[in-house]
């Protein structure tokens, strides 16, 4: 019982900071959703190294934030969407970092990586 009452203060904790953050500015938002988006990768990155997996956590949260940053700004108008196209060569660059490492499933690595 008491695990649920801390899990249920948690949640309305975080659930505040975020309605918080709406209300405050567009830029509080990204910066809390950044933060999330970048325990969440780590986290399971983590969780993922446990199962003999060897994604590139770097590279990985690298494109995430990058991704997720393009994605704020065009959503606000700032960027034009042909700027997205920036993704394809490093997306290419993980392919080919995963092919000259020496691991035993670099399939699986990069499954994971892209998660």
């Amino acid at each position: 019982m008491e695990n649920l009452i801390i899990r249920s203060v948690t949640g309305l904790f975080f659930a505040g900071i975020i309605i918080a953050s709406i209300a405050f500015s567009s830029a509080s938002l990204f910066l809390v959703f950044l933060a999330l988006l970048i325990a969440g990768m780590i986290e399971f990155y983590n969780i993922s190294s446990r199962t003999r997996s060897r994604p590139q956590k770097i590279s990985g949260i690298a494109i995430g934030v990058i991704l997720y940053t393009f994605s704020f700004l065009y959503s606000i108008g700032i960027i034009e969407i042909q700027y997205f196209l920036i993704f394809i060569p490093f997306c290419i660059l993980i392919y080919i970092n995963e092919i000259y490492q020496d691991s035993k499933r670099p399939i699986q690595n990069l499954a994971v990586t892209f998660m």
